[in-house]
């Protein structure tokens, strides 16, 4: 009996709450948030190494030499920076924290000073490791640019895999 007291008593009291009359005490306005989305293409390879050989080799900024045939020399600035002279000019890069993820996230700074985020990731894929990185055509790349853009990803992804994959002692470097 004092369940069904109870059940009717909550049930009136919704029923009063849902029919009184409210009053707003601030008018809602509508917000508007401009976002910006670019067209996005996630490059990605597959490589038969552990996933911690592929993060360290990736994140030894050194071993680009050895799958980057547009650096011409590479020098640690200091902790997560590095500075390296490539076909391009000078460009410093700088990693995020130092983790135990397999996140490669770091911003190129361009010899123009155009600063560019790139997400990277090694993921493990079995008992190797999955490659990927997340590109973005962002103003004023062309399309013809942008497809130009991930191809290079593509060709570096491919000489990172076949330099680790050939060369198991690459990966402890």
């Amino acid at each position: 009996m004092r369940t069904i007291l109870v059940r009717s008593t909550v049930l009136a009291l919704l029923a009063t709450a849902c029919t009184a009359p409210r009053r707003e005490l601030m008018p809602i306005r509508p917000t508007r948030t401009e976002m910006t989305v670019y067209r996005a293409e996630v490059v990605h390879v597959s490589i038969l190494v552990s996933p911690r050989k592929a993060f360290d080799f990736v994140a030894d900024v050194n071993n680009w030499k050895t799958w980057a045939p547009w650096v011409r020399a590479v020098t640690k600035a200091g902790g997560r920076d590095w500075t390296l002279d490539t076909d391009g000019g000078t460009m410093h890069l700088r990693f995020v924290e130092v983790n135990s993820l397999g996140v490669l996230d770091h911003i190129v700074t361009l010899a123009s000073g155009v600063s560019i985020y790139n997400s990277m990731r090694v993921s493990a894929n079995g008992s190797g490791s999955e490659l990927s990185m997340v590109v973005l055509q962002t103003p004023p790349a062309t399309s013809a640019q942008f497809e130009q853009d991930v191809q290079a990803v593509r060709d570096d992804f491919a000489r990172i895999k076949q330099v680790l994959e050939s060369d198991p002692s690459a990966a402890r470097r």
